[in-house]
């Protein structure tokens, strides 16, 4: 499936954007370096389940939302407004991202939609 993009109203699209910001490389290190990066965090819990009293677990499935800003990949005045679009995983593996690391987990699955 492609990226979810709404087409801007003049100038080239955001695809096109996209592909030359990537294609252009560098975007596997983190943005802002050297200096911290501030990364917000959403988090809700969709499900507690599996609880088992004997080996101390317990199976939760959440929903996290980290973001950030980086400069990177901002449009340029040629593009459209868009202050925004939404990235398939194909994309945004290309793209640095923050790892997620879960303290005292016994077993972790991340599902990248």
């Amino acid at each position: 499936s492609k990226p979810t993009i709404t087409a801007p109203s003049s100038g080239p699209m955001p695809e096109r954007f996209i592909e030359d910001v990537i294609t252009s490389g560098g975007l596997m290190t983190r943005p802002g370096k050297p200096r911290p990066l501030r990364v917000g965090v959403n988090i809700g819990v969709n499900n507690i389940a599996a609880i088992d009293d004997s080996s101390m677990t317990f199976n939760v499935i959440v929903f996290l939302r980290l973001f950030w800003n980086d400069r990177r990949l901002a449009f340029p005045s040629n593009y459209s407004n868009n202050e925004a679009i939404v990235l398939h995983p194909s994309v945004t593996s290309r793209i640095w991202n923050p790892s997620i690391f879960v303290v005292n987990s016994f077993d972790t699955k991340i599902d990248p939609s």
